[in-house]
């Protein structure tokens, strides 16, 4: 028997993106590392369950429903490296396409810049639409990050209004 090994070819396709916010750090960085809320503001993602309720940590696995292209697909996924207020990282671990990215929140000057990347793993017949994924996966990646701005800006403002005005009740110094 002659055995026959083929190379497959493997395309990385990197979109990373990032939007400055006008929300503390603490808050940015609390919405986007609770995998839940990611329905609110990731298009296409119909579903995402955690395998943690509270605490995100190495390891924590995820499982996002996400419409692609009239598409639905699933992808498990694991975190794979986690600081606090700063950066979640992830990879797939089953899913139709591999993927792996990170969330990463920065302080700049009183804002939050925020910053999704996203790895796609192209391989086999999804090499032949590896432009036009890119581009459909870049310009979505654009519309959450403005979804999320706006979200959490208008978030912040009201817990300002809710928080910063401390009142003294009348007659307190009389």
């Amino acid at each position: 028997k002659i055995i026959q090994l083929t190379k497959t070819k493997i395309t990385m396709a990197t979109i990373k993106d990032e939007i400055v916010i006008n929300a503390s750090r603490e808050l940015v960085f609390g919405f986007v590392s609770d995998y839940s809320n990611d329905v609110k503001w990731r298009e296409g993602v119909i579903g995402m369950k955690c395998s943690t309720k509270e605490n995100i940590f190495l390891g924590t696995r995820t499982r996002e429903t996400m419409k692609f292209l009239g598409r639905t697909l699933i992808t498990i996924a694991r975190v794979t490296e986690y600081s606090p207020f700063t950066k979640i990282a992830f990879r797939s671990v089953t899913g139709k396409i591999p993927v792996h990215g990170y969330r990463l929140t920065e302080g700049v000057e009183g804002y939050t810049k925020f910053t999704y990347a996203l790895t796609i793993e192209l391989q086999g017949f999804s090499l032949l639409f590896d432009p036009l994924m890119t581009a459909i996966y870049r310009k979505r990646i654009r519309r959450d990050l403005v979804k999320l701005k706006s979200i959490l800006e208008a978030e912040y403002i009201k817990r300002l209004e809710t928080y910063s005005e401390y009142r003294i009740p009348f007659g307190f110094y009389s």
